[in-house]
């Protein structure tokens, strides 16, 4: 989707309006950041939860002893490990993100006590 000047709103419900931050990135509050971070946490969560739904669909056994059975048994359980696959593949994924959004809230988080701090040692400089 092609942001303008307008911006849109986000799945989560976010509204992002393209302010650029410099990095060719997007600016976040840091209320936006855990807002997001919670929604790939929540979605790791469900991929964790179908992977072992999807279980069961890789060990398939043949309703009964003959070639056609143990033909539809195997393909079955070969569609199951490439759906776990798969699965397991989107859940590393959203991991590895929430591991980068969790390192940019702590950043965020410690930049914004830095500010604070040097502000505040400004002010007690001035007194």
């Amino acid at each position: 989707m092609r942001i303008d000047d307008g911006g849109y709103t986000d799945p989560n419900g976010l509204q992002v309006t393209g302010q650029s931050s410099g990095g060719n990135g997007f600016q976040f509050s840091a209320a936006e950041l855990r807002k997001v971070l919670a929604g790939w946490q929540n979605l790791h969560d469900q991929l964790d939860a179908l992977k072992s739904q999807a279980q069961p669909m890789i060990d398939v056994t043949p309703g009964a002893s003959d070639q056609a059975s143990d033909a539809a048994a195997s393909v079955a359980g070969y569609s199951g490990a490439a759906y776990y696959g798969h699965l397991t593949a989107m859940s590393n994924y959203a991991d590895a993100y929430i591991t980068a959004l969790s390192a940019a809230l702590k950043n965020y988080s410690e930049s914004e006590e830095a500010g604070r701090h040097s502000a505040a040692s400004v002010n007690t400089d001035l007194q």
